[in-house]
């Protein structure tokens, strides 16, 4: 790219990815469940844009055949086994970004474990214990990768639901 040019090509891909990150939390794929083992498989795959003509499509990165990437749902205090297979021409990871998770399973090359090169596979294999809302990156070249597609979002619920006790609107009718 010549300096000072504007690339419109990827500028719109990263635009459609943005988008279709925003679109899942809308009309998200089946949720993956922590009680069994969840696998993960990033991969070159073709995204037919929702809100398009039904023909126009774009080249993605997804953690699985199927973009956007499912929301992967845990319960606190339960174990998680995720296989990372990764079917990339290039090393990655998985982050598990705002999780508290040990060293060893943070997803950061060099860091915390080594990448998992093509054709290789990584098992993540965790306890989350606090409750909330996530999401799920690389950190191998974290601004292509993510660019292209691999980010999710995860949610971690409490084992059990706490009552909630409902409060009444006030209302002139009650004489309150």
């Amino acid at each position: 790219m010549t300096p000072g040019r504007i690339d419109i090509p990827r500028i719109r891909t990263r635009c459609i990815l943005t988008l279709g990150f925003i679109f899942s939390f809308i009309r998200a794929p089946a949720p993956l469940m922590g009680s069994q083992t969840i696998h993960l498989t990033p991969q070159e795959t073709s995204w037919v844009i929702p809100w398009g003509n039904g023909r126009d499509t774009e080249t993605v990165w997804a953690y699985t055949a199927d973009f956007p990437n499912p929301e992967i749902r845990l319960k606190k205090g339960e174990p998680v086994r995720v296989v990372l297979r990764n079917r990339l021409k290039e090393p990655t990871t998985v982050h598990w970004h705002g999780m508290l998770v040990e060293n060893t399973m943070d997803g950061v090359p060099g860091l915390t474990q080594d990448a998992v090169q093509p054709g290789e596979e990584f098992v993540y294999e965790f306890t989350p214990n606090v409750a909330g809302s996530f999401m799920y990156h690389p950190h191998a070249r974290t601004h292509e990768q993510m660019g292209r597609g691999l980010i999710g979002h995860s949610s971690l619920k409490m084992k059990t639901i706490l009552p909630w006790t409902v409060i009444q609107p006030f209302s002139s009718t009650t004489g309150a």
